[in-house]
């Protein structure tokens, strides 16, 4: 395949992700003790710093609550939807969860926290409180079926090179 047929289906697939609604243009991170594929329904917390995202995939902090396994990572993810910005310092008590259950009750896809204490006494950090797997995705996705919390919404696993060759084969195949 050559270079500009790779360019034209990265774009292909960007353009699917924007038309999804995702925000391409900010990257977020989730750190986890364990590997994920799908996100479950619930509170999926992210952040724009992948070294605070580290402390929790080595399983510190709050990640210390589900312990080391295989697969620990940091994981790279765009969202999608309405989040209520909350600029006040707010931290891991009951005034986060009346945030929680205010901003659902406001259809709100999650909370955008500018100055976020948690239990790992990291100081104030910016994290943004995703509430459905469905509106988180791995920037590499196919962006294909947006109902799951399948992160890579039908490509099972990270991409190495020769499963990102593949998954552009297919969407070239599919754009012509």
């Amino acid at each position: 395949m050559s270079r500009a047929a790779l360019i034209e289906a990265l774009a292909a697939r960007l353009g699917r992700a924007k038309a999804a609604g995702f925000r391409t243009d900010e990257v977020l991170y989730h750190g986890t003790p364990r590997s994920v594929r799908e996100f479950r329904d619930g509170l999926i917390f992210l952040t724009p710093d992948p070294r605070i995202a580290s402390i929790y995939a080595k399983g510190k902090g709050l990640g210390a609550m589900f312990g080391h396994g295989e697969g620990a990572q940091v994981m790279p993810v765009v969202t999608r939807g309405r989040l209520k910005q909350i600029d006040d310092t707010i931290s891991m008590t009951d005034e986060l969860a009346r945030e929680v259950r205010q901003a659902k009750r406001e259809g709100y896809a999650g909370l955008d926290l500018q100055a976020m204490l948690d239990r790992g006494r990291l100081g104030p950090q910016r994290q943004v409180v995703m509430f459905r797997g469905r509106d988180v995705r791995s920037p590499n996705a196919r962006f294909s079926d947006l109902s799951s919390g399948n992160v890579m919404a039908g490509v099972g696993g990270a991409l190495g090179a020769g499963a990102l060759l593949r998954e552009v084969l297919r969407d070239r195949e599919a754009m012509a």
